[in-house]
């Protein structure tokens, strides 16, 4: 009897502990079931500017182990672009001004998902597309004032279809403009754009979307500017360039797409530009070349891929007064110049380097006041010259060897001033020119190279004084050309 009941009483304990053990299971799988966890994952998207107001982005994802989980914006640049379900986290347009390419081309935002005191955070990045907008300007634009700036390009307008000035003419610059960013949604200019006078202007930010200007591109005496970097979608222009009087522009960099301009280049008066490799990809120039009076320019080989210049006889070369200016060999791949040829008032130019492939110039060619020069070698692929030729205050020129190819000359040959020179060999060949002047030229005492141009009588003035020597035709004729 004793042992049943030991029996039952053994059962009964082992029952006992078994539901302990149950219980003790059952809560510790209530105590699991109590940690909350959230999950999400980062959005981004590219979508094009200028979305509907409420216009559907995207979902953002959001999970949660127990109950339901909130989506809040925390953060979002810029402000109140984005808008987002609390529920569902739907993503959606709020301010559709604000998903503008050309102002913000991406918008960010941080979206807390939680649930209740537990989240984690979805980065938000948004990618605008530029859109081709139509949004024309008629007629020409003049401004004089930051808050005229300001006001147009509240507008957003991506082409004026005449003019574009930003400045004054004024030779007392007196303009409040210091900031062309509103101009960002510019893309096309139907007339000439004209930057001028605007001492407060440091850069051209605001015209970097630019890519077609139908007239010229004209840069005058903004004191302040440093750089004109927004060119850069520019490749051709049918007007001219002109960059004058910008006492602090350091370089032509923005330029180095143009390819084409269809008038004249005129570098003038930039008292801090040292080069200009900013126009390398230029090879043709519709009328003119002209740099001068650019004090720090050392060379001009940016210049080195213009083959053409000019289509008419405007069409010149201008190297002139340029203190600093070492090198011309920019010129080198030049045939031919319809115009004229002028080098001159070059203090620091040592040689002609790069004019040796020019072989015809139709308008004048004039060679003067360049100090270092003693020789003029680098012209012997002219035969022939439209019009006249200048050669005068060179102090340290020796001869004229380099024009034996010279046969012809329109019109004026003057030659005057030239201290160092003691013969004109060179001219051998020259059997044309219209009116003859050797004057001042305190070392010369051969004429010799003179003798088939007097013997031709193709000559209709002959003026020769002020020399060492100074014989008249007839001397030459008969054999007295020098001493």
């Amino acid at each position: 009897m004793k042992i049943k009941n030991l029996t039952l009483f053994s059962l009964l304990i082992f029952i006992i502990l078994g539901l302990k053990s149950c219980s003790s299971d059952s809560d510790n799988n209530e105590d699991q079931e109590t940690v909350i966890t959230v999950s999400t994952s980062d959005f981004s998207i590219a979508i094009d500017e200028n979305p509907e107001n409420g216009e559907l982005i995207g979902t953002v994802e959001g999970t949660t182990n127990q109950g339901g989980i909130t989506f809040v914006i925390i953060e979002q640049e810029p402000e109140g672009a984005l808008s987002v379900d609390a529920i569902s986290g739907e993503l959606t347009v709020n301010d559709p001004n604000l998903f503008d390419y050309e102002t913000q081309a991406e918008i960010t935002a941080i979206i807390k998902v939680a649930n209740g005191a537990v989240f984690e955070n979805s980065n938000i990045v948004i990618t605008l597309n530029n859109v081709n907008e139509e949004n024309v300007f008629i007629g020409d634009v003049f401004f004089l004032t930051q808050q005229e700036v300001d006001n147009f390009g509240a507008n957003h307008y991506t082409s004026i279809t005449g003019y574009l000035s930003i400045g004054t003419f004024s030779p007392t610059p007196n303009t409040s403009i210091n900031d062309l960013s509103p101009l960002a949604s510019l893309t096309a200019i139907g007339g000439n754009l004209t930057i001028s006078s605007n001492e407060a202007l440091t850069n051209l930010e605001g015209l970097n979307n630019l890519s077609a200007i139908s007239g010229g591109i004209r840069i005058i005496d903004n004191e302040n500017l440093i750089s004109i970097n927004v060119f850069n979608n520019v490749n051709s222009i049918s007007g001219e360039l002109f960059i004058t009087m910008n006492d602090n522009l350091l370089n032509l960099d923005g330029l180095n797409n143009i390819t084409t301009i269809g008038n004249s280049l005129l570098i003038q008066d930039n008292m801090s530009i040292i080069n200009i490799n900013g126009l390398n990809s230029l090879t043709t120039i519709g009328e003119k070349i002209s740099i001068t009076y650019n004090d720090l320019l050392l060379n001009i080989d940016g210049l080195s891929n213009v083959e053409y210049v000019g289509v008419g006889p405007g069409g010149s070369i201008q190297i002139n007064n340029n203190l600093s200016l070492e090198s011309i060999n920019g010129l080198q791949n030049i045939t031919a110049v319809n115009g004229g040829v002028s080098i001159g008032g070059n203090s620091s130019l040592i040689n002609l380097h790069g004019v040796e492939n020019i072989t015809y110039i139709g308008g004048i060619l004039s060679i003067w006041n360049n100090a270092l020069i003693t020789s003029i070698n680098e012209l012997n692929g002219i035969s022939a010259i439209g019009d006249s030729f200048y050669i005068s205050e060179n102090p340290a020129l020796l001869n004229f060897d380099g024009l034996q190819n010279l046969t012809f000359i329109e019109n004026d040959l003057i030659i005057q001033q030239n201290e160092e020179l003691t013969n004109l060999d060179g001219l051998i060949n020259l059997n044309t020119v219209s009116y003859l002047k050797v004057t001042l030229n305190g070392s010369l005492v051969d004429f010799c190279g003179l003798n088939n141009l007097v013997i031709s009588e193709n000559i209709n003035t002959y003026q020769i004084g002020g020399n060492a020597y100074n014989p008249s035709q007839q001397d030459i004729l008969d054999g007295n050309c020098s001493i």
